[in-house]
């Protein structure tokens, strides 16, 4: 998870992450400055959040209209607000997340047991911090998305399919990265269930799937400007005579 300072208005921790920011690149100067974070979008006054108890929303959400206001009163009590967070000078990546898991449990009670909502709410997620980078000239990544997969398979290969196509039709979005990708002897079987691992023989049949959207997604990639191209250059004026 991200840095969260739950029921405040996000002050102490946007100073803390703009004093870290400026130290970093003190003794980095070279480097590109992230972060992190969850990525909430908080709707107070400059961006900083309202404020709430952020442990009162456990109840399940009957619409997406009551799923939609749940969340963002969830948001506004974590204390950390994404649209403040990428306008610090020294942060030269903007980031966010997208792991439902680690949401309220009122989120995650609604998504596990309709996968529609799940999918709209994703669809909704990414444009949203699009749209708050506006008049803001920096990079911004999807630094995490995914699920646990479990009997989720069919679920997770269609938030794969949806956030990979999504990345290479923005405009604004420059990257995206799931977790996580493993490997057979290495990472497999350390208890972590959004893990795809290659080989996949002990997987589901699904799993390949999954490794599939990867695979056209990389390739994709390879012939994808990761930034728009500039315009040309006027033609040079002629010599005077």
């Amino acid at each position: 998870d991200g840095c969260r300072c739950p029921g405040s208005s996000g002050d102490a921790l946007h100073a803390w992450i703009t004093q870290m920011a400026q130290y970093a690149k003190v003794i980095a100067p070279n480097q590109l400055i992230s972060a992190g974070g969850d990525g909430f979008l908080c709707q107070g006054p400059g961006g900083r959040c309202l404020g709430g108890d952020g442990n009162a929303f456990t109840e399940f959400a009957e619409t997406s209209e009551a799923l939609k206001r749940t969340f963002q009163q969830w948001m506004e009590s974590q204390g950390v607000s994404f649209a403040r967070t990428v306008q610090v000078a020294a942060v030269d990546v903007a980031t966010y997340q997208a792991r439902i898991d680690t949401w309220p449990q009122a989120v995650t009670k609604t998504l596990a047991a309709r996968d529609a909502e799940r999918t709209r709410l994703i669809g909704d997620w990414m444009p949203m911090h699009e749209t708050a980078m506006a008049g803001i000239d920096k990079p911004l990544i999807l630094m995490a998305f995914g699920v646990e997969a479990s009997d989720k398979w069919a679920q997770r290969n269609q938030l794969f399919r949806l956030v990979l196509e999504s990345t290479l039709q923005s405009k604004i979005t420059t990257g995206s990265v799931f977790w996580k990708l493993g490997s057979v002897g290495f990472t497999a079987g350390h208890g972590d269930a959004r893990e795809i691992v290659i080989p996949s023989a002990e997987l589901p049949p699904q799993a390949e799937t999954a490794l599939r959207l990867i695979r056209a997604h990389a390739t994709s990639l390879s012939s994808t400007p990761l930034v728009t191209s500039p315009p040309p250059s006027p033609p040079p004026s002629p010599p005077p005579s």
